[in-house]
């Protein structure tokens, strides 16, 4: 759990500074402001088929097909399962989106789950900085600017990693000196 913990801790801290009520300011085109779609902690989106709502629809399946327990053994998360196809990831609090969180990645298919897995199990080392970078890139925010990570230039890749670097450094100042390893890798 303290590297699942990590990963959680670095994309949090990147997306919203740890602030699970964050609501995403986003800008037009003529320099006005508005409430963008990503919501809480970890900025899952809001809307119909959007990262919230998957979110919560992978974590049904996985306490469904993994536990001995369902999404009806929390009542908060089950009426909203059941009621609203676009969850706000800002009205739930830190501990149901750290959940959902986890139950997103790890019931994601195969690839996500074994992505997941390299960056948080069976290691001797804490995660880096750098690993869970690519991590997040891949399997948390998946586009930037409208283009999918495939589609991203190395030169748009390393912006993306100065931001990210930038952010979580103080989340991975007390990793290294608990252990890790600096290996640049890629999926």
């Amino acid at each position: 759990t303290t590297y699942v913990n990590i990963v959680m801790d670095a994309i949090g801290h990147h997306e919203s500074k740890d602030n699970y009520k964050q609501v995403q300011v986003s800008q037009r085109d003529d320099g006005t402001f508005y409430d963008g779609p990503g919501r809480g902690k970890f900025q899952f989106e809001v809307g119909p088929e959007k990262g919230g709502n998957t979110a919560i629809n992978r974590t049904a399946n996985f306490l469904k097909y993994n536990t001995d327990k369902n999404i009806r053994d929390f009542p908060y998360l089950f009426k909203l399962y059941n009621k609203d196809n676009s969850l706000d990831f800002s009205k739930l609090s830190k501990k149901d989106q750290e959940g959902l969180f986890i139950g997103d990645k790890i019931f994601g298919g195969p690839d996500r789950r074994d992505r997941f897995d390299k960056v948080v199990k069976n290691r001797t080392t804490p995660p880096t900085q750098e690993e869970v970078f690519q991590y997040w890139l891949i399997d948390h925010k998946g586009k930037i600017n409208g283009k999918s990570i495939s589609e991203l230039t190395p030169e748009e890749i390393e912006v993306e990693r100065k931001k990210w670097n930038n952010r979580t450094s103080s989340v991975f100042k007390n990793v290294k000196k608990r252990g890790g390893y600096k290996q640049k890798f890629c999926w």
